[in-house]
């Protein structure tokens, strides 16, 4: 297929007036233009046309130009030198339309169904869309799609190219019937086994059938017998029981007539009973008399005693009225009496008033009135109120004789009444007595009753008794002779129950010995059938055998097929045959694309480390450097990179490097870096920074590899099949990390280029979007200016932070002894010099008031020990001096400078592009917080020691000396610590010993005296322990310099020989391998950085040099898939003719580009038509004519330039 035009109108970013692209103007073209502008829309637009997918799969409608409802491809194309046009359109009007024409010159070649005139396409062109994408089509990003595939699943990729799916068909249906056949074959197996359990009791069978046969006829003989004394005993049976029954119906008489005597006996008992009470009656009789008529008199005389009670009842009732009258009368009479009484004091007050009124004194103050007239008033007054007084005394007086005359007729009732109730009292005890004797005599009136009974009844109860009598004599003698009868009742019973019992056992015996009849009847017809199935079964088991005879012969052959038709049969054969041909392609481009130098190797098995083979294909790639899998990748995800970013030096684990990339390609392998990310490389003996290009992500296995070096025991953690450089006699080379051994020789940076260009830092940059937004802190409204930070209750905070000495050495500090809480304060021990320098520096940088110093006591410390036993690190604790560096602001502020939990902790990232003094001052501080020196003055031998739980912060102090030029190694330590009772976590403890290390440090002179009374330089007094001079080692806050013992770059391991490398490794240390050691991965995913042209960058704890495969990666990917691209369209029986490389340039150097362009040209020839699509402008003009493709207001279009 070779393009001859292509006209599209609103499809993705072109218009309606977009000029017909002629492609028969040109053999090979550029086609360039900015990103975005639509260049790999046209190749789109033809796989559209064609296929009706393209990059974005098959939704057409992500295709049309926003903003428009129709969307038209017109595409001409040439096949064995025949035009053909297919034109595709789509409408999203209403649900949407799609149509699709095919023509051939000018006859119309189009289906019914769309789904028909796409198979007419891909029949005419004998290719579909995935041929197409896999052979024609390098697409964007994806030119490594077969080699970044697992080795398993390329070789499943190269089956499919080869069409070997058809065998993989053939070898499940052959494998299908080979377990069918293997099925029926164990049924088979299984019947016959059977049969032949069954025939082993062939002769059992007849022994048992003639013995069932002589026990059958014995038992038959048995029941005929049985049968016979069953009948003779039934007969016995039923005679003793009509007599029995008989005789039963006499006792049921005699049962009755015992209950007819029993009542008689009582009723003539009852008779005799009551005419002995009449009797008695009778002989009572005078005496019953007598008393009934005393009994009448005294109910006579009772009838006459119950009116005087009534009379006695109401002179009770009249007394007490006369009594209430009576005492109504007498309090009257003494309330009159009161009055009076009152009346006449009254009176006498007056007539004393009087005279004195007429003597003329004032009868108040016994005064002469002057005033006549009040005189004469007075007195008229006093005699009117006299005279009234008086009129008053006489009308009470006449009253009280009024009553008093009244009260006396009452007096005189009240006696009389009191004396009739005494008269009526002794008549009252009189009627008691006659009541009391009528209740004692009332029985008479009961027996007067009986007595006329007694008379009445006596003769008729004597006639009555005489005959029950008879009756009773005659019942008497029936039962005795009805007793005479049953007497042998029992004995009958007895011959009755003996005739049953011995029925019933006959009858047992008989039922058992049927029971054994017919279970020897049953055994008899199951020894039949089964002699008869025996028969049956030889018969069977003869036809069984040749079935299976028949099937296995069938099954051999199923599954030698399915073996022919395997991966390892007929495709292993042709893939085998296939290999050296993409080989010898792809090598032929490598040649030309490397000059030569490198070379592609495909293996299609692999001895297993279990033993024998595994079936895979490998690309091994071999240069200068040896051979090697393509597939070298890749670093623990938590492993630490240094790079580049600008001019700034900044370190991080590499899965956060990932998170910071621009782009991820469709499946997620890698990411595009669009920003200036450089890393450290080994170039010519030197360490240089270079540019980074991708960054490739795989799913992490469950066990990494970690490489420990030494000096320095520093380490990097690394999948199996990654690669590392080691350093031989013959110079550097390349070897597969599975393959390392101990003694190897690797490389690690000793000096590190690391230009100044941190001057100032701005706080506003380590403020998160969480903290602002956090409620709390939004309610205080966060703000900033040029100048200043602050919030409503903090302090005003310096924006702007000059990085010299004194901060570096507050943040090293920091480092090693914040604790991150919300005032974010330190833990410096009995180092109180120390703690007041840092409340003062943290002041003076932060631009703020100096905060408060704590002081916890030790018996504090303990107490707080007790309480919480695991947040104390020592079992001796001493004074602690705990100052406060800033508020919740500064906290969070130096939280994301430095990590806030102690495993976390890191270097902030512009401390590594600082002067060597701001360098120094930071180590100064974290040596001052959480370091100590071990001091041996008579061996000449010390060191400064920092030890740490954070990995990153151990890794990143050892780049950071590395810039000074500084060798420093890392100890590691396990759950109990390094010489200290502490109950941490996995430590790591940092060693700077020697004397050029200890001067690099630049720390000063230790004395070989102490005097405590004296500061010496750098040591403040506080610091100083008398006790541990000479031979042991100081902690925190020491300042030291020039120790006087030095450590070589080079390890004594390594052979003269290798000292001939001396010049490949100017800015190198050799470290030697100390241990390999497998372990649980960190994280998800393993990662690599592709640096072009290169193929190296460090990594790791304490920074090793490991390979990767970016620079060369296109290249190989370029050659593999033009080798595949060219057998893919044979296979499909079609030639590639049309080839198109879609942004192949990005990842070359200029010398890579130049390789490129010559090898296309080289190739050209075997094309019929070469696009080949670049934002790059140097190539504008590397190719004989471009499509220059732009970007306007009213969609993309493009010129054609030759």
């Amino acid at each position: 297929m070779i393009p001859v035009s292509l006209k599209l109108s609103n499809f993705t970013s072109y218009g309606v007036n977009v000029p017909t692209l002629d492609f028969r103007q040109f053999h090979m073209a550029a086609i360039s233009g900015i990103n975005g502008a639509g260049k790999s829309s046209l190749i789109d637009a033809i796989t559209w046309a064609l296929w009706g997918e393209s990059r974005a799969g098959n939704n057409a409608d992500k295709l049309i130009r926003t903003g428009h409802d129709l969307m038209c491809v017109e595409f001409e194309f040439e096949l064995e030198g025949t035009i053909y046009k297919v034109i595709r359109k789509r409408s999203t009007k209403g649900n949407g339309t799609t149509s699709l024409e095919f023509f051939c010159g000018e006859h119309n070649l189009t289906e019914g169904t769309i789904k028909s005139t796409q198979q007419k396409i891909i029949s005419t062109i004998h290719m579909d869309y995935e041929v197409f994408v896999n052979s024609s089509y390098l697409r964007q990003g994806r030119a490594d799609e077969f080699t970044l595939k697992a080795p398993t699943e390329r070789k499943e990729i190269l089956a499919n190219i080869l069409g070997l799916s058809g065998y993989d068909s053939l070898e499940s249906k052959a494998k299908e019937e080979a377990k069918n056949l293997g099925i029926k074959i164990e049924g088979i197996n299984y019947q016959v086994q059977e049969i032949d359990n069954e025939l082993m009791s062939k002769d059992n069978t007849l022994n048992t059938l003639t013995q069932v046969e002589k026990e059958l006829k014995e038992l038959t003989e048995k029941v005929s017998s049985a049968e016979k004394e069953l009948k003779e005993s039934q007969l016995k049976k039923e005679l003793a029981s009509q007599k029995v029954a008989s005789l039963t119906k006499s006792s049921e008489r005699v049962e009755v007539l015992k209950q007819e005597i029993a009542s008689f006996k009582r009723q003539f008992l009852d008779k005799q009973a009551s005419i002995e009470q009449f009797k008695v009656i009778l002989s009572q009789e005078e005496s019953i008399k007598e008393n009934d008529q005393k009994l009448q008199l005294l109910k006579t005389q009772s009838k006459t005693l119950q009116a005087s009670q009534s009379q006695f009842n109401g002179f009770q009732e009249e007394l007490s009225v006369l009594k209430s009258k009576d005492s109504a009368l007498e309090k009257e009479l003494t309330l009159l009496q009161a009055q009076r009484e009152e009346s006449g004091r009254k009176g006498k007050e007056l007539v004393l008033k009087q005279q004195d009124l007429k003597s003329a004194t004032c009868p108040t103050c016994k005064q002469p009135f002057t005033n006549k007239l009040e005189h004469s008033k007075l007195l008229k007054e006093v005699t009117v109120s006299l005279e009234n007084e008086r009129e008053n005394y006489k009308a009470l007086t006449q009253k009280l004789n009024q009553l008093e005359i009244s009260k006396q007729p009452l007096s005189t009732q009240i006696q009389n009444l009191e004396k009739n109730i005494l008269d009526s009292k002794e008549l009252l005890k009189t009627s008691a007595d006659v009541q009391r004797q009528i209740e004692e005599l009332t029985e008479i009136e009961v027996k007067k009753i009986k007595l006329s009974e007694a008379k009445t009844r006596i003769d008729s109860e004597n006639k009555n008794l005489h005959e029950l009598e008879e009756l009773l004599a005659a019942k008497e003698k029936v039962l005795a002779e009805e007793s005479r009868e049953l007497e042998e009742l029992a004995k009958h019973q007895r011959e009755l129950t003996g005739a049953s019992n011995e029925h019933q056992e006959k009858e047992r015996l008989l039922n058992q010995i049927r029971i054994l009849e017919n279970s020897k009847r049953t055994e008899l017809g199951a020894a039949q059938k089964l002699v008869d199935r025996s028969k049956q079964l030889e018969d069977v088991k003869q036809l069984r055998l040749k079935d299976r005879e028949h099937f296995s012969v069938e099954k051999s052959d199923y599954e030698e097929l399915a073996l022919a038709f395997g991966k390892k049969g007929i495709q292993a054969l042709l893939i085998e045959t296939i290999i050296p041909e993409i080989e010898n392609e792809a090598n032929i481009l490598m040649d030309k694309l490397s000059d030569g130098r490198m070379k592609i190797a495909l293996s299609t098995q692999r001895e297993a480390k279990t033993g024998g083979t595994i079936e895979t294909l490998d690309i091994n790639i071999s240069d200068e450097n040896g051979q090697r899998v393509y597939e070298t990748y890749s670093v623990d995800g938590n492993e630490l990179v240094f790079i580049r970013q600008g001019t700034d030096i900044r370190s991080l684990p590499i899965q956060d490097l990932w998170s910071t990339a621009a782009l991820t390609d469709v499946h997620g392998k890698y990411q595009f870096q669009n920003s200036c990310v450089e890393a450290l490389c080994y170039v010519n003996g030197r360490s240089l920074w270079q540019k980074v290009d991708k960054i490739l992500r795989h799913k992490s296995p469950k066990k990494v590899l970690e490489v420990k070096c030494g000096p320095g025991n520093y380490t990097v953690r690394l999948t199996k099949n990654h690669s590392i450089y080691v350093m031989t006699a013959a110079g550097l080379k390349i070897k597969r990390t599975e393959d390392l051994n101990i003694g190897d020789l690797v490389l690690s940076p000793a000096i590190i280029p690391s230009p100044i260009t941190t001057n100032k830092v701005d706080l506003t940059h380590f403020i998160s979007g969480e903290f602002i937004n956090d409620r709390k802190i939004k309610s205080k409204a966060l703000l900033w200016d040029d100048n200043f930070i602050w919030s409503r209750r903090d302090q005003k905070l310096n924006r702007f932070v000059v990085v010299d000495e004194n901060f570096a050495r507050l943040l090293g500090v920091i480092v090693a002894e914040g604790s991150g809480n919300i005032k974010y304060s330190l833990a410096l021990g009995t180092n109180q010099y120390l703690a007041q320098e840092i409340v003062k520096i943290a002041a003076a940088v932060f631009g703020t008031n100096e905060r408060s110093l704590r002081y916890t006591s030790p018996e504090d410390i303990k107490r707080y020990a007790s309480k919480y036993p695991h947040a104390v690190t020592t079992l001796s604790p001493k004074a602690q001096y705990n100052p406060d560096i800033g508020g919740r602001l500064v906290s969070h502020i130096l939280k994301n400078l430095v990590g806030g939990r102690a495993s976390s902790k890191k270097i902030p990232c512009f401390i590594f592009n600082t002067s060597p003094e701001v360098k120094k001052a930071f180590l100064k501080g974290l040596i001052q917080g959480d370091g100590h020196v071990s001091f041996y003055p008579m061996k000449s031998k010390s060191s400064v020691n920092i030890t740490t739980v954070s990995r990153r912060l151990a890794g990143e102090v050892i780049f950071l000396c590395r810039q000074l030029g500084i060798w420093a190694r890392i100890e590691n330590h396990g759950e109990e610590g390094f010489r200290r009772d502490m109950h941490h976590q996995k430590s790591y403890r940092i060693v700077i010993s020697g004397k050029k290390n200890l001067e690099l440090l630049g720390i000063g002179v230790i004395a070989s005296k102490y005097d405590s009374s004296t500061k010496y330089e750098g040591i403040p007094y506080s610091l100083l322990d008398t006790s541990r001079i000479n031979g042991k080692r100081f902690r925190r806050g020491a300042e030291f310099e020039s120790f006087g013992c030095g450590v070589s770059r080079i390890p004594k391991t390594l052979t003269k020989s290798y000292l001939k490398t001396q010049d490949l490794v100017q800015d190198w240390n050799i470290l030697e391998i100390r241990s390999l050691e497998e372990i649980e991965s960190g994280s998800d995913y393993v990662y690599d950085l592709m640096v072009p042209n290169n193929n190296s960058f460090v990594a790791g704890n304490g920074a090793i040099l490991v390979h990767n495969s970016g620079g060369e990666a296109f290249r190989v990917n370029i050659a593999i898939r033009l080798a595949l691209s060219k057998l893919l369209t044979q296979r499909a029986g079609a030639r590639l003719q049309f080839l198109v490389i879609d942004e192949g340039f990005g990842t070359q150097d200029a010398a890579g580009r130049d390789r490129l362009i010559e090898s296309i040209n080289l190739i050209q020839e075997s094309f019929a038509k070469i696009l080949i699509i670049t934002h790059i402008e140097d190539l504008k003009e590397a190719f004989p004519a471009r499509v220059e493709v732009m970007k306007n207001t009213e969609g993309s279009t493009f010129q054609v330039f030759n």
